[in-house]
């Protein structure tokens, strides 16, 4: 792979640069020398597979695991033993995994009740009612999921789905008694947890939150987490953490749909977090969300003449605008589309047919000459959402 495909590609470029078959041979011979040598060490040190025995049955696993499981073990305070931890392509594809496949201790999540956030992650819930799984909207307030909710009325669920970290589209954090109060629900009743630690990694400021498992003595959390966000969305590799009780059988489920994920990225991951370009990467991230945080309060601030003020967030890459009324969420939606600004509706993250009213703003993808001039273009339409107080954390 290092020396072919480097060659190949070189060598068309540089025929039809050039008109010389031999020089264009030369030119890629070059290059792909020059990649061996990046390369192969890499390779020969971060790449090697190894076969382990779980439960009988033999799996593949790569260094990356290994690199990333120490990793997170430091910054998320968590606890998994080497073959816990399984590289997958996205969230989605865990879903697949636990829905779709008879899991001894599982038995089979199609049909089975299972309670969510509400307002919650769209493609979770969907994902979760393709299978004919029975979601059931819990609540959000400021504390996070109230697991309490319905406790007398509603059935136990099979499976609770959270956002701890950085509840998604919201905001909040969920509180320590919340998390508490989750962990004895879950041994209490059997229920597993599936906890989607998103964007955990940009928390401005406060103290940092470990991750649920970290706090899970009863092996009831399964963990899962992305680099699409912290990376590229393109980049698709995630990962999940499963319970000691489930390592087996999640080996075996694995096996029978993709066996691994991508190598060549688990790889390349390998070196960037070992080498600490990662976490210098991160921390840039942070100062950059942050500073584009504060433009966008300011310019809606100012485009609204102070009567419309934003909060600033913890944690994120959005910031949400409530709105009084549902025809108001409507007229923003159109007249965002017609002055060319993306902003999302707040209402179709719920559950239920008739959300409560807001908008979504993200400011990650943004600069400040971008953000600015999208407040403006928006300014008239600003003076319908809420006022609220203003937390000043510069």
């Amino acid at each position: 792979i290092a020396v072919f495909f480097p060659m190949v590609f070189v060598e068309g470029v540089a025929g039809q640069a050039f008109g010389d078959l031999g020089l264009a041979v030369v030119i890629s011979l070059l290059v792909s020398v020059v990649v061996a040598v990046a390369f192969i060490p890499m390779l020969a040190s971060r790449g090697r597979p190894r076969l382990l025995e779980v439960e009988g049955m033999k799996v593949w696993r790569f260094t990356a695991g290994v690199t990333l499981r120490r990793d997170l073990a430091a910054a998320r305070r968590f606890l998994a033993r080497r073959p816990a931890l399984h590289f997958l392509p996205w969230l989605i594809f865990v879903l697949y995994l636990l829905v779709r496949l008879p899991l001894h201790f599982l038995v089979e999540l199609a049909g089975a009740l299972v309670r969510m956030e509400e307002p919650g992650y769209i493609g979770a819930r969907n994902a979760l009612l393709a299978n004919r799984c029975n979601v059931i909207g819990v609540p959000v307030d400021e504390q996070g999921m109230d697991i309490a909710f319905g406790r007398d009325k509603l059935p136990t669920p099979r499976l609770i789905f959270l956002t701890p970290s950085r509840h998604y589209p919201l905001g909040q954090t969920m509180s320590s008694a919340r998390r508490d109060a989750v962990l004895a629900f879950s041994k209490e009743s059997g229920a597993w947890i599936i906890e989607d630690d998103y964007d955990c990694e940009y928390r401005y400021f406060g103290a940092a939150v470990p991750a649920l498992q970290g706090a899970d003595s009863y092996g009831r959390v399964l963990y899962v987490g992305t680099f699409s966000k912290t990376l590229l969305p393109s980049f698709r590799l995630g990962f999940v953490i499963v319970p000691e009780d489930f390592v087996g059988d999640f080996a075996r489920a694995r096996a029978v749909i993709d066996r691994h994920a991508p190598i060549m990225e688990q790889m390349a991951l390998a070196e960037f977090i070992e080498s600490g370009r990662f976490a210098a990467h991160n921390r840039r991230m942070r100062e950059l969300y942050w500073s584009r945080q504060r433009v966008l309060r300011e310019a809606v601030g100012d485009a609204s003449d102070g009567r419309v003020r934003i909060p600033a967030q913890a944690t994120g890459t959005n910031v949400v605008l409530r709105l009084a009324r549902q025809e108001w969420e409507e007229a923003i939606l159109e007249q965002a589309l017609a002055a060319g600004v993306t902003v999302r509706p707040l209402s179709r993250y719920y559950k239920r047919p008739i959300g409560d009213p807001g908008i979504l703003i993200g400011y990650g993808a943004y600069t400040a000459s971008e953000i600015r001039p999208a407040a403006e273009r928006l300014s008239g339409d600003l003076d319908l959402a809420y006022p609220v107080p203003v937390q000043d954390w510069d």
